[in-house]
């Protein structure tokens, strides 16, 4: 609301959060009961885990137990998209799709891939696309829904010449309808982590061992219960790198397993061990999507820019400090080994940025390169109709003026039930 998007403020989203979830915990006025999608607390805990929380207790944090409803800030369990009586994975897929595949105006189509939009004058038709070795056209006679996420929903309006026209020239692409922002103000969560050696042989890393996982498979496979019931993170932090801040700044989660960015040689080490990682909730570093080329099955160029932002790595310096400071707490005393990165040595703001640049990683949020607004960097208007263009909504996370402090999925199946909604009121 504040950036002009009028219908998307606290009370005109909070529906359909609601109307998504079906919560499994104690009910309140913020949490849904009739949705697709099933929450609920993960059942399994391991020691680390309470160690975890009872270290933020004693760091003078509080417990809460409800980061989804009025109040993130503090340590939590995490809260998990599964099933309730017999704990599956409770995806979008199975949420909405699979439900919905007997109907009969619905065609679901895997192994294809949309080449472009197709468009007359100002009024998007249609899409090409290739599926079983055939090209395609297929018309619609309402309207075309893109929602290929942040990265490749700018990179099809890119294709389709919708876009910067420096950057479609770039590649020799005609523009056919200018649009500034599309695939600028690319927004992740990015962070980092400490590791260490766990002193017991309590970790993930027992999973690596046949005989214990072969036992964790059967007890999954006819409890649904176990050390692959649930998500590795199953608790969490929220918290604030300044009081006076309004809402967390920081997400904190413990990771029972050591276990190196993606990418590295040795992506999980052999041997008991945990990280603290924590990711800045609200960066201010932008980045931007491109194209590689003319080609539809080129990957399209992406920049993140990470921490970039001078407040960026002010943040994640005071994330990492306080990283530490949680580790040294008691709570850890019978569990804490050495640390191993970046190692004691690491404490001045040079090292700690050098250790940043080489171990930052994704959260994988990315949202944004499709923005929201009224301004000229503007792709959607509030109703996710393409600015300038009939025909033509895009509806996923890069519609998302800014990254939210939270984990992505919840908002972006938000964005999909309110989308949806935006449709038939269309059609009515």
């Amino acid at each position: 609301r504040q950036l002009g998007n009028t219908g998307w403020d606290w009370d005109s989203v909070l529906p359909f959060f609601k109307k998504a979830e079906t919560w499994n915990g104690a009910g309140n006025d913020l949490r849904g009961s009739k949705g697709p999608l099933r929450t609920a607390f993960g059942r399994y805990k391991m020691p680390l885990f309470d160690a975890f929380l009872n270290a933020g207790k004693q760091a003078g944090y509080r417990f809460n137990p409800d980061y989804n409803s009025e109040d993130q800030e503090g340590f939590v369990w995490t809260q998990y998209t599964h099933t309730h009586l017999f704990p599956m994975r409770c995806s979008a897929a199975r949420a909405y799709v699979w439900p919905a595949l007997r109907r009969r105006n619905l065609s679901v189509w895997t192994k294809a891939r949309v080449l472009g939009l197709v468009m007359d004058g100002k009024r998007v038709t249609g899409v090409e696309l290739e599926h079983k070795g055939r090209n395609l056209k297929v018309s619609a006679n309402r309207e075309v829904v893109l929602s290929a996420g942040a990265y490749h929903s700018p990179q099809l309006l890119m294709l389709s010449g919708i876009g910067d026209p420096a950057v479609l020239a770039g590649q020799g692409v005609d523009c056919l309808h200018p649009l500034k922002g599309v695939g600028k103000n690319l927004q992740d969560h990015v962070g980092s982590f400490v590791q260490h050696r766990c002193t017991r042989p309590i970790t993930y890393y027992n999973m690596t061992q046949p005989l214990k996982l072969m036992a964790a498979v059967l007890q999954y496979v006819f409890m649904r219960s176990g050390p692959l019931a649930i998500f590795p993170m199953n608790t969490m932090a929220f918290l604030k790198s300044d009081p006076a801040l309004e809402r967390p700044d920081i997400q904190y989660y413990l990771l029972p397993a050591a276990m190196n960015p993606n990418g590295s040689e040795d992506h999980f080490p052999k041997f008991h061990g945990y990280n603290i990682h924590w990711c800045g909730l609200r960066p201010d570093s932008t980045g931007h999507v491109g194209l590689r080329s003319r080609d539809p099955h080129a990957a399209p160029v992406v920049v993140h820019n990470y921490l970039t932002a001078k407040s960026d790595q002010a943040l994640n310096r005071y994330a990492f400090r306080l990283a530490r400071r949680l580790h040294a707490q008691a709570a850890f005393d019978e569990f804490r080994g050495e640390e191993l990165d970046p190692g004691p040595a690491c404490t001045s703001d040079d090292e700690i940025d050098s250790y940043m640049s080489r171990f930052i990683s994704s959260h994988y949020h990315p949202v944004g390169t499709c923005k929201m607004g009224t301004d000229e960097m503007a792709v959607v208007d509030p109703q996710l109709r393409v600015h300038g263009l009939c025909g033509l909504r895009i509806i996923d996370a890069s519609i998302m003026p800014k990254l939210v402090g939270a984990n992505t999925n919840a908002p972006t199946i938000m964005i999909g039930e309110k989308g949806a909604d935006m449709i038939l009121a269309a059609t009515r």
